[in-house]
């Protein structure tokens, strides 16, 4: 199986980064091929035009997606939603569908998963799994699964209750 992680952190070594990694991990131990893109630490061009395409490491993203079994959407949870980051490349990702049927149909039928490190209760999660729904409905992607940690912190992410919640997110996906 192949699995495409966009991580939305603004910081490697945070509680969504731990979160990855350990998806990507228990992943790859049961023989998965994972790819992961710090999306914060990329940089792609063409956002928002309508008539340009995307650069190449934007296209490798697009590639990705396409050639995966499922991609999944990490993100932290900031003020009741996902991240800046995740958001601007969700809109890039739009925008190229919008207005490029090539890449709206290579699109549409992927399976995505939404993971979230929350610091507060689940209940603030319901606008970002919205935004991440409707990208879905408008790419005619499949959502597949939405994980949350909640109260999640670095060192709670290695804490044995939460790395069977991570390990139960994983067996969902891989189905």
């Amino acid at each position: 199986m192949k699995v495409t992680i966009f991580n939305g952190s603004a910081s490697k070594g945070d509680a969504t980064h731990k979160m990855t990694s350990s998806v990507a991990e228990m992943l790859k131990a049961g023989g998965s091929d994972v790819t992961e893109h710090f999306i914060c630490f990329t940089t792609f061009k063409g956002m928002g035009c309508c008539n340009s395409l995307p650069d190449e490491v934007l296209m490798k993203m697009i590639d990705d997606i396409e050639s995966s079994d499922i991609s999944i959407l990490a993100t932290p949870v900031y003020r009741w939603n996902i991240s800046g980051v995740l958001c601007a490349f969700i809109e890039a990702l739009l925008s190229f569908c919008k207005f490029n049927d090539d890449i709206a149909e290579r699109m549409k039928g992927k399976k995505v998963a939404l993971a979230m490190a929350e610091d507060c209760e689940n209940n603030i999660v319901k606008d970002a799994i919205r935004m991440v729904h409707r990208m879905c409905d408008y790419m005619k992607l499949e959502c597949t699964e939405v994980f949350t940690i909640p109260f999640a912190d670095k060192e709670k992410i290695m804490d044995p209750a939460c790395q069977d919640s991570i390990s139960e997110f994983v067996k969902k996906i891989i189905k």
